[in-house]
């Protein structure tokens, strides 16, 4: 953990598995989950015991933008969590892979998969794949509904505006790979690809 300063020396707080993502709305509130199923909770002060909540979670993103909702996707599924509890894992699409998740509210989340389509949750149900980037999906992040980019397969970026997507635009030609995405707004970001370059944009 970060105080502002300095960062804490590390805590084990899910023995034996491998953390994969995390998501903290506040400093009283961050939610990770492992490669094994589980999740742990941060309270601001302790993390909690493992909780599983499928047994079959892999290559899992979790974005939580309060304490009382969060959506962690995986596979073909996805979860959300209502403050106290998780649902249980739903299918999306059989045919998709989702790689990450990023949800300004709780009434709005954007999911990209590795095959490079997007799912737009409404706060009740997944939209159908919307293809926006053949390349495939790594990344998305997006810091209102009005606005989210993602990145991926062939160091390309497109941004969403709220109704619709942007044509890919290459942004890394050193790499073939964004990792990942952060967007605190919409007029700034931040994107790593897999040789250890950082990018960043603003408007």
């Amino acid at each position: 953990t970060y105080n502002g300063r300095n960062w804490s020396q590390p805590v084990s707080v899910d023995p034996n598995m491998n953390l994969a993502s995390v998501s903290c709305p506040s400093v009283a509130f961050c939610a990770a989950v492992d490669l094994g199923g589980n999740v742990v909770t941060y309270n601001g002060r302790n993390w909690s015991q493992p909780v599983s909540v499928d047994p079959n979670m892999n290559e899992a993103s979790v974005s939580c933008p309060s304490a009382a909702f969060c959506a962690a996707v995986h596979g073909h599924n996805v979860l959300t969590y209502n403050g106290t509890g998780w649902t249980s894992p739903a299918k999306i699409d059989p045919d998709m892979t989702l790689a990450s998740v990023s949800c300004p509210s709780v009434a709005f989340c954007i999911a990209g998969a590795f095959s490079g389509s997007v799912f737009t949750y409404n706060g009740t149900n997944w939209s159908q794949a919307t293809n926006v980037d053949a390349t495939g999906l790594f990344s998305v992040s997006c810091p209102t509904a009005n606005f989210c980019v993602a990145v991926g397969g062939s160091g390309e970026a497109v941004t969403y505006s709220g109704t619709t997507w942007s044509q890919p635009v290459k942004i890394d030609r050193e790499t073939t790979r964004l990792l990942s995405v952060s967007c605190p707004s919409a007029t700034f970001c931040a994107a790593i690809d897999e040789n250890g370059n950082a990018l960043t944009g603003d408007t």
